[in-house]
């Protein structure tokens, strides 16, 4: 079954966002009589969760977004939980679980505003080398031929990394490396 709220189309599972104070309305699965939801469903910062996977680093937990990062390129690590709370109030999120901080830190890239959606950034790796912390990281652009939004965005990532105490390094990853 498919439900146009405000102007959205719904199937199944999916999630909308929906204006304050509105209540959205979906059938229940097999049920063609129509409930009203217990809550309303509300828009949340964090678009995916996916583990990167290069050659000879471990998979890195990160969450990415498309809007509420800055209008310019910035790099962030947190070591603390502090700093941890710090770097998701920038992107108006919340910490989607606490550092340990004993093995970890936190890591974010803001790529700055891009002209349209489709740009992504990704966490590739993180290694030390010549006594320094690198978090390598790419741009992602939409290819040219995709239907992509008509709005600025300012794309970001955070990810949960090894601890380190050396002085981190961000490197934007070269074309065709990993």
């Amino acid at each position: 079954m498919k439900i146009t709220l405000l102007g959205l189309l719904l199937t199944g599972s999916v999630l909308a966002q929906t204006a304050p104070g509105l209540t959205p309305m979906l059938p229940p699965p097999n049920n063609p009589t129509v409930q009203p939801s217990a809550e309303p469903i509300r828009a949340v910062p964090v678009v995916s969760v996916q583990p990167a996977r290069p050659a000879g680093s471990a998979a890195l937990t990160q969450w990415h977004g498309a809007d509420g990062g800055s209008a310019d390129l910035e790099t962030t690590v947190a070591r603390n939980q502090q700093q941890w709370a710090s770097l998701w109030q920038r992107i108006n999120g919340t910490p989607p679980r606490a550092l340990d901080i004993a093995t970890e830190m936190g890591v974010m890239v803001q790529l700055g505003e891009r002209p349209t959606g489709g740009y992504q950034v990704r966490l590739l790796r993180s290694f030390t080398e010549n006594g320094r912390y690198v978090v390598e990281y790419s741009e992602v652009a939409p290819a040219p031929d995709r239907f992509v939004t008509q709005a600025l965005t300012q794309p970001w990532v955070i990810a949960v990394v090894p601890a380190s105490e050396l002085p981190v390094v961000f490197r934007m990853a070269k074309p065709g490396r990993p």
